[in-house]
């Protein structure tokens, strides 16, 4: 039977250098990743704000996801998958015919991003 023998070296200074440097750009990486992460949470929880917002005012103004299907174009499925969430990315011409189709006006800011 063979007895194995574990030889650590010790690492040279441009070695050691190297695995610091490696250490510092991952923990770099990492912030850069949670930062586009909470970016584009903050982004999905104002989309379904807005979401939200057309939906409690179609039913503080009683109207059916059929009224709304008159009003729009868009199939009862569509509306209500709009409401529920199930829809990750609804385009602007969609939120626009909604909040049309309600009476409401729909305003879009845009802002140089920070990058």
């Amino acid at each position: 039977m063979t007895k194995r023998v574990a030889i650590r070296k010790t690492p040279t200074p441009e070695q050691e250098a190297h695995i610091a440097a490696a250490i510092a750009e991952e923990k770099l990486f990492a912030e850069e990743t949670k930062a586009q992460c909470r970016e584009v949470l903050a982004e999905l929880r104002a989309m379904r704000s807005t979401v939200d917002t057309l939906r409690a005012e179609r039913e503080r103004q009683g109207l059916s996801l059929a009224e709304v299907e008159s009003r729009t174009g868009m199939t009862r499925s569509a509306i209500s998958k709009l409401e529920n969430h199930h829809v990750k990315n609804p385009t602007l011409l969609t939120l626009l015919r909604y909040a049309s189709a309600l009476g409401m006006q729909f305003q879009v800011n845009v802002t140089k991003a920070d990058r």
